[in-house]
């Protein structure tokens, strides 16, 4: 579903009535398939909006950095999460501010830091090679 369907806009609604015809299990009637995963517990289609864990405001930090977890921002840990978890490499796609560099910084902030080491880097449409090269 994800593979295939994950880069849809506008297409989205054909695809989420494609999968539902297709599929041997149910899915959960409204929204759309997205919005479900598969609990292998209870052997069923299960909403995102099931795993977001309570907001616990901490202004300790930069105001920019605060992430409120919704069943998107939870869906998007997940994924990056199973992929980091079997060291397969990810491409993580979406258009000017969606949310992608909040997401994957937030997911950082979770992992362990005696055992992995995250840093940034900017990029934009004037960066080049030699730019990259530089700051590596």
């Amino acid at each position: 579903m994800w593979s295939f369907g994950a880069t849809l806009s506008e297409d989205r609604i054909a695809f989420n009535g494609q999968v539902r015809s297709m599929t041997k299990s149910k899915f959960p009637e409204g929204g759309m398939v997205f919005d479900y995963y598969f609990s292998v517990a209870s052997q069923q289609f299960e909403p995102w909006a099931d795993k977001v864990t309570s907001f616990t405001a901490d202004f300790s930090d930069l105001f920019q950095n605060l992430v409120v977890p919704t069943a998107e921002t939870t869906r998007q840990h997940y994924l990056i999460d199973v992929h980091r978890s079997i060291d397969k490499a990810m491409l993580y796609i979406g258009t000017a501010g969606t949310g992608k560099t909040t997401v994957v910084k937030n997911y950082f902030t979770t992992l362990d830091a005696e055992r992995c080491v995250a840093a940034t880097m900017n990029f934009n449409s004037y960066t080049d090679s030699k730019a990259l090269q530089t700051v590596l």
